[in-house]
């Protein structure tokens, strides 16, 4: 345990770090432009393990307009993980099987090998959770009931080597998302039971069907997750407009590289899922 500490809070120091010095090369670069500077603070994009097949890339930023945060992590599921064979098996069964991936969010937040039992999931009212503070009692954030729907759509893909496109080159995309409403919290600086952000996962399942000398070769298929924080209002940044520089870069060097090491940690977990965990939404053949 303690050594995972340790591993953690270096990693935390390297990330904020690397924060710090993209803030300054941001706020370099955007001094040129004091009206863009105005609207918008950025952070990323950055991709890290850029030699791992699951490369995990983040981005976050802060409207300064109106003090609205956003970040977004995606990460590419290995085709040799359990998690894509069951995806790629369970094409019908695809919510049920990212409700079952997604919605435990919380609880694993608040697990001991994530917060070590400083946090804790509460269930709140209309099928919610809390996230508070174990020793204080203080809600950190509320969440609403999560809810959840299936798109899919087909695409054509551009022109191959030759100049042509065949009629049967396409990919065939279905996205599984599941919202999660935050409804308040220490850590929001906006309190609404209707929502005040949100935290958006996505599995995205995409079958490239190509087409070469009219024969159609085997379908490649590729797994997406992706993760969002969206219209979030940060106490941190606070509700006062133009938000503060100096409070919105604490914010972006900060609090966005916890969220960010979080969800790089939740990313792992969830490409790590044995096919077992799955067995019980098994639909027959």
């Amino acid at each position: 345990m303690l050594r995972q500490r340790h591993v953690v809070t270096r990693l935390i120091i390297s990330l904020a770090a690397l924060a710090v010095f993209i803030n300054a090369a941001e706020g370099k670069r955007n001094s040129l432009n004091p009206s863009q500077n105005q609207k918008m603070m950025r952070l990323g994009p950055i991709r890290l393990w850029k030699r791992s097949l699951a490369a995990f890339q983040w981005e976050a930023n802060v409207n300064r307009n109106n003090g609205i945060a956003f970040a977004k992590e995606t990460s590419i599921v290995p085709q040799e993980s359990p998690l894509h064979q069951v995806v790629c098996r369970e094409e019908k069964n695809l919510l049920r099987l990212t409700e079952k991936l997604f919605t435990g969010y919380a609880s694993w937040l608040c697990s001991g090998k994530v917060t070590f039992g400083l946090l804790q999931a509460a269930p709140v009212e209309r099928g919610g959770v809390e996230i508070r503070d174990r020793f204080l009692g203080l809600a950190i954030l509320r969440f609403g009931r999560p809810k959840g729907n299936t798109v899919s759509f087909t695409t054509k893909l551009p022109k191959n080597e030759n100049g042509h496109k065949m009629a049967r080159d396409q990919a065939i995309t279905t996205q599984c998302v599941w919202y999660f409403p935050i409804t308040g919290g220490f850590m929001s600086a906006v309190t609404n039971p209707r929502g005040a952000g949100k935290v958006v996962f996505c599995l995205t399942k995409t079958e490239h069907k190509i087409s070469a000398n009219n024969s159609l070769q085997q379908p490649v298929q590729q797994v997406q997750i992706k993760t969002e924080l969206v219209d979030y209002q940060p106490t941190i940044v606070g509700l006062h407009l133009p938000t503060n520089p100096i409070r919105t870069s604490f914010y972006l060097g900060t609090q966005s590289i916890i969220h960010a090491l979080v969800m790089w940690r939740f990313h792992r977990k969830c490409r790590g899922t044995s096919a077992k965990e799955f067995e019980d939404i098994s639909v027959p053949r």
